[in-house]
């Protein structure tokens, strides 16, 4: 049995709820026991990995927090889209590329700890609704050759349109969480896993600069969700900085571009480039692979994607795919469950859910969940 290992920029931490769902029936789930190795911090990576000098990793790190590259996967995703060499000189450029390609996700611990999986058929409670736009290429899964890439680059980005910004987590969520649905008129075509820049209005103030592209993970299918084609959605969480000397939120350390996203109203222009990213993609041309998702809040996006793709939509991969998707979604507390209505229209019964695994240190958020799960 082929399984196919998806974790992108996540790892799951102490004190996170991890909630497995099964989204094929199965004969048998015994217990999931996970355990993933933390990437490794950032000044760390430089110093241990990519060669940077200890005399200037706090330069490289000041950079690293103002393009907000918060850990390695940002990385990552920044080489991805061609924006190193923008960011870093060229022998810190190299350094960084050459560790980021060394650095392979051990997932062997936890491939050893998924046991019994036996899939017995196809379930899903959604009844498959047809795209209205034909986006489908021949085959349905030769990705790669057909794949859009920066098709709008950052010095000519395509100007589409707010559709919809709907808060979604609940009023006990630590942190705030949008959807962010763009219109984009049909003119940019992206696959399920790819990313999208976002270029906020505005100037940086310490350059006076324009601003610089964000990249966020996609998290609709290429039909967007109203199926016709012509948007695109983004799962965003709003970005502030408690001053504990202020005793409030700093307005001027405050995310430029996702309060920028999250604070727009339908009808508002918006900037958009790429798309970027040919790693996170769906192995449609093995429709017997058995997918293993693990995502922490946001991390979320292209999962969506995937998962309206293969239950949600009438596509070539849904008719084929024969394979087991599970999904691990680690969040702080029940309220901050992104997407939650998603995954419980396309999972399939009787179980609501898995508890989450004990843990040597227990939350408060582990507790409300497990509770939740032994409700009926």
């Amino acid at each position: 049995m082929a399984v196919t290992w998806l974790t992108g920029a996540l790892a799951l931490t102490s004190g996170l709820g991890v909630r497995p769902f099964p989204f094929q029936t199965a004969a048998r789930v015994s217990s999931i026991r996970l355990a993933l190795p933390a990437q490794p911090a950032l000044r760390e990576f430089f110093l241990e990995k990519a060669g940077v000098d200890v005399a200037y990793v706090d330069r490289v790190l000041s950079k690293c927090d103002e393009e907000y590259i918060g850990d390695v996967a940002g990385l990552r995703v920044a080489m991805e889209a061609g924006l190193l060499n923008d960011f870093f000189k060229p022998v810190v450029r190299l350094g960084i590329e050459s560790a980021l390609e060394r650095l392979i996700p051990d997932v062997s611990i936890a491939a050893a700890q998924v046991v019994g999986i036996m899939p017995n058929g196809r379930a899903s409670s959604a009844a498959q609704v047809t795209p209205k736009a034909a986006l489908e290429v021949e085959p349905y899964h030769a990705i790669l050759p057909n794949l859009p890439l920066n098709t709008f680059k950052n010095k000519a980005p395509h100007v589409g349109s707010i559709v919809n910004v709907k808060r979604i987590v609940g009023a006990s969520s630590p942190g705030e969480v949008c959807h962010i649905q763009i219109s984009t008129g049909g003119a940019l075509r992206y696959w399920e896993g790819q990313s999208l820049g976002v270029v906020p209005p505005g100037t940086n103030p310490k350059n006076g600069k324009p601003n610089s592209v964000r990249l966020y993970s996609i998290a609709s299918t290429r039909y967007g969700d109203d199926l016709a084609g012509d948007s695109v959605s983004l799962c965003v969480r709003r970005a502030l900085y408690w001053d504990a000397e202020l005793k409030g939120y700093d307005p001027a350390k405050k995310g430029v571009c996702s309060n920028f996203l999250c604070d727009s109203k339908p009808g508002d222009p918006v900037s958009v480039t790429g798309p970027t990213g040919k790693v996170m993609l769906m192995p449609e041309a093995t429709p017997k692979a058995d997918l293993i998702m693990i995502a922490t809040g946001t991390g979320i996006a292209p999962y969506r994607g995937f998962l309206r793709r293969l239950f949600v939509e009438s596509t070539p991969a849904a008719d084929a795919f024969t394979g087991l998707a599970w999904l691990f979604l680690g969040v702080a507390n029940a309220d901050s469950l992104l997407y939650d209505d998603d995954w419980q229209e396309v999972r399939p019964p009787p179980a609501r859910c898995t508890p989450p695994l004990p843990s040597p240190r227990r939350s408060p958020a582990v507790e409300e969940l497990r509770a939740r799960c032994a409700q009926p």
